[in-house]
């Protein structure tokens, strides 16, 4: 699932996806000009969990979003 962030002109995107190896999951943050962060979960609940702190942190710091689809 792919979510996008946008403030004037910058975008941040967040993904959550299946970990390449075992049951985990990962959280990607993708921002300008940063190096992209990849936070591994065990399962789907904790990555949930953080996902909503991103978003509740995305919105308090201005961002508009999230933009995309579930």
């Amino acid at each position: 699932m792919f979510y996008f962030f946008e403030r004037e002109s910058e975008y941040v995107r967040c993904e959550l996806r299946p970990a390449p190896a075992g049951p985990a999951i990962d959280v990607l943050i993708v921002e300008e000009n940063q190096p992209d962060r990849i936070e591994r979960y065990p399962d789907w609940a904790s990555a949930h969990a953080r996902w909503r702190q991103l978003q509740a942190q995305f919105k308090e710091d201005g961002w508009t979003g999230p933009l995309g689809r579930e």
